[in-house]
C-alpha cells in the first residue's frame, strides 16, 4: 500500500514549488481592482478583461510605503511575490509595491500638476483679463490644416467681418506640439492684438496632452493679451482650459464669444440712430421756439428804446447814489465832529488830573526832602563820609565834622572834655 499524503503536505510542498519558481517570485502583474476590503491589510480580487481573477494582499507594511491609493475599477501595476496559504491551498499575490497603469497614472500626475498651479495662484480669477468688447485684430493660434481654423474663421466672418484675422500655425498635438504652441504665443504677445484664440477639434484624451504642458500654462499666464482656450469637446478640459482668461467648449464657441454679431450691431445703430432722430428733433423745437422768444423781445423789435429805458434806469441809479453819498458823508462829518469834541474833553480832563497828580506828588517828595528843614532854620551835622551824626556817642575825640545850615557848611572839630 503506498504512503499516504495529507492534504497539508500536499499544499507545503506546492508553497515549496512556487516560492522556489523564479518565474512566479518578484513577478510584475498589470490587472484591474475588482473588489477591495480594508482592514488595515488590503484584500483585493485582481480581474482581467476575460474575467481571470487572482486574489492579493498589500500588507499595511508596505501599504505604508506606497504613494497610491488603490480604488476600485483602477488598472494597476502589482510587484510581489505568489505564495500559498497552506491552510486553504489557496495561492496569492502577496504584494509589495503597486502603482496606477497608464491612463491613470497620467491623471494622477496631471491632477498633480493642476493642484501645483493652483497653490501658485496661475487660475485665480482675479488675474484673468476682460474680452474687448469690439476687437480689431484676433490672432488665432491652431492647425492651419485641421478642422478649427475653417470653424473659427466662417463664424467669425460671419458674424463680424470687419476683424483683421491673424493664423499662427502650429502643431496642435504630438510630442513637438507644446513647444511649437509656446512659440506661436510668444509671436503672438508682439502683434498688435486684441484677443488670441487657442483651439483645436476634439480628439482622444491622448491627443490633448499638449495643452496640459507646464510651460505652456506660465506662458499663458504671462500674457497681456487676452486668450479664448477652445480645446476639444465640452466634456474635455485641459490645464489650458484653467489658465485661460475665457474657455469655451468648441472653436466654434470660441468664435460666437469672442465677436459681436453684425446683425446685432446693425439693430443697435437702428435704434441709435432713432433714439438721435428724436433728441435732434426735440433740440430742434426747443432751439425754435426759444429763437421765436427772443425774436419778440422788444429789445430785437426796438433796439433804441430798449437801450433808452437802459440810459434812464442807469441815470436814477446815479442820482440815488449821488444824494446817498451825499447822505453819508454828512453823518461821517457829524460822526467826526462828535468824536473830536469828546477827546478834546477827555483829553483836558486827563491833562489836568496828571497835572494835579504831579503837584500831589512834588509836595510829597518836598516834604521828605532833608535839606527843606534847612529853610526854616536847622542845620544837620554829619561825619566827613556823610554819615549824620545823630548822638556824642557817634563822635570821637579829635574827629572832623561838617554842618549845613541853609546857605553854609561849616566844618569843625570835636573837642570832647574829660
Amino acid at each position: 500500500m503506498n504512503k499516504y499524503l495529507t492534504i497539508k503536505e500536499v499544499n507545503e510542498h506546492v508553497q515549496e514549488l512556487i516560492t522556489g519558481d523564479p518565474f512566479l517570485n518578484n513577478i510584475i502583474i498589470r490587472a484591474e481592482i475588482g473588489s477591495l476590503t480594508d482592514r488595515g491589510h488590503l484584500y483585493m480580487t485582481l480581474k482581467d478583461q476575460d474575467g481571470t481573477s487572482l486574489k492579493a494582499i498589500l500588507f499595511n507594511g508596505y501599504r505604508l510605503r506606497c504613494s497610491y491609493n488603490p480604488k476600485v475599477g483602477d488598472e494597476v501595476l502589482l510587484y510581489g511575490s505568489l505564495e500559498v496559504y497552506v491552510p486553504s491551498g489557496t495561492y496569492q499575490l502577496i504584494v509589495r509595491d503597486i502603482t496606477l497603469y497608464g491612463e491613470g497614472a497620467r491623471l494622477l500626475e496631471l491632477e498633480k500638476l493642476r493642484k501645483k498651479l493652483q497653490s501658485e495662484g496661475l487660475f485665480d480669477e482675479n488675474h484673468k483679463l476682460s474680452l474687448p468688447r469690439f476687437p480689431q485684430k484676433i490672432g488665432i493660434i491652431t492647425a492651419k490644416s485641421g478642422a478649427a481654423i475653417h470653424d473659427i474663421v466662417k463664424n467669425i466672418i460671419a458674424r463680424y467681418p470687419l476683424v483683421e484675422l491673424k493664423l499662427f500655425d502650429t502643431l496642435v498635438q504630438g510630442e513637438n506640439a507644446p513647444q511649437e504652441i509656446n512659440n506661436a504665443l510668444k509671436m503672438a504677445q508682439k502683434e498688435d492684438l486684441d484677443l488670441i484664440i487657442l483651439g483645436r477639434g476634439g480628439g482622444d484624451k491622448e491627443d490633448l496632452n499638449a495643452f496640459n504642458d507646464e510651460t505652456l500654462v506660465r506662458t499663458i499666464y504671462s500674457l497681456t493679451i487676452p486668450l479664448i482656450s477652445a480645446v476639444g469637446h465640452e466634456s474635455d478640459y485641459t490645464l489650458v482650459d484653467y489658465v485661460a482668461d475665457v474657455r469655451v467648449s468648441t472653436p466654434t464657441a470660441a468664435a460666437i464669444k469672442a465677436t459681436p454679431n453684425i446683425n446685432d450691431l446693425y439693430i443697435m445703430l437702428d435704434h441709435y440712430k432713432m433714439t438721435l432722430d428724436n433728441f435732434l428733433k426735440t433740440k430742434i423745437i426747443f432751439y425754435q421756439t426759444t429763437f421765436n422768444r427772443y425774436l419778440n423781445h422788444p429789445f430785437f423789435r426796438n433796439p433804441l428804446s430798449y437801450f433808452e429805458g437802459i440810459s434812464k434806469t442807469l441815470s436814477l441809479y446815479k442820482n440815488n447814489l449821488d444824494q446817498d453819498l451825499k447822505m453819508l458823508l454828512t453823518e461821517k462829518k457829524q460822526m467826526l465832529r462828535n468824536l473830536q469834541t469828546t477827546l478834546n474833553h477827555h483829553y483836558q480832563l486827563f491833562v489836568e488830573t496828571q497835572i494835579n497828580k504831579l503837584k500831589t506828588l512834588n509836595i510829597r517828595l518836598n516834604s521828605l526832602n532833608p535839606h527843606a528843614i534847612l529853610q526854616k532854620g536847622y542845620s544837620i551835622t554829619t561825619l566827613e563820609n556823610g554819615k549824620i551824626i545823630r548822638s556824642n556817642l557817634d563822635l570821637v575825640n579829635g574827629q572832623i565834622i561838617k554842618t549845613t545850615t541853609m546857605h553854609d557848611v561849616i566844618t569843625s572839630k570835636v573837642i570832647k572834655e574829660n
